[in-house]
Formats: structure tokens, sequence, C-alpha cells
């Protein structure tokens, strides 16, 4: 099988095809990639997994930015995976600031037991 340098992609490329921004020819060639070539399929999702998470942290920028939101998000079942990285980004970023919140809170409280 060939790897995926050899086929000639790499992942600035994939993520054009993520993005909707290659020929007929090449989405065409890529698709049928992404079935008969399992290393291929593997670094597209991985690729597409990157692509998404970028965007759910707020990223993404520019024509890739605006590519994402007129292209990747016509997708109903990738609409669901930005969904669901953009929960786990919310949860991440709890999980972080709630450690702060408590500090600050009890560094309030003993500014008011004090007086």
């Amino acid at each position: 099988m060939a790897s995926f340098e050899q086929h000639g992609y790499d992942d600035r490329s994939v993520i054009q095809y993520l993005l909707g921004a290659t020929s007929d020819e090449e989405t065409d060639r890529l698709d049928e990639l992404s079935i008969t070539d399992d290393e291929f399929a593997s670094r597209l999702r991985s690729a597409e997994n990157d692509l998404v998470d970028a965007y759910a942290k707020g990223e993404l920028e520019g024509e890739t930015l605006e590519r994402f939101k007129s292209f990747y998000l016509a997708s109903a079942s990738r609409l669901e995976k930005v969904r669901f990285a953009e929960a786990m980004e919310t949860m991440a970023n709890r999980s972080v600031a709630a450690p702060q919140m408590h500090r600050r809170t009890k560094a309030l409280l003993r500014l008011s037991n004090s007086k």
C-alpha cells in the first residue's frame, strides 16, 4: 500500500480537500483514496479532527474560517462533530477555570472575614 506522501498529499492539501477547495477531479481522487487506502483514511480523519478542534478553539481565521463555515458546516454530520468538539472545549475551559474561581472565592472570603 502506498504511503500518504507517495500519493502526493500533505496535511495542507488534505485540509483544502476538507474545505471543498480542490478541483472536482482531485476531490473524486481523494474520495476514492479515503475508501481504498487505510493509511490515507486515517490521516484524513486526523486532519479533520485537528481542523474541527481548531475551529472549536477559535483558531481558524481568514479564508480558512470562511470556507469552514460555508462548506464544512453545510453537512449535518460534520456540524454534529463541531458541536461535540465545542462542547468538549467548553467543558475543558470550565475545568481549568473552576480551580481559579475557587481560589478567588476563598481569597474573597478571607478578606471579608478579616474585616
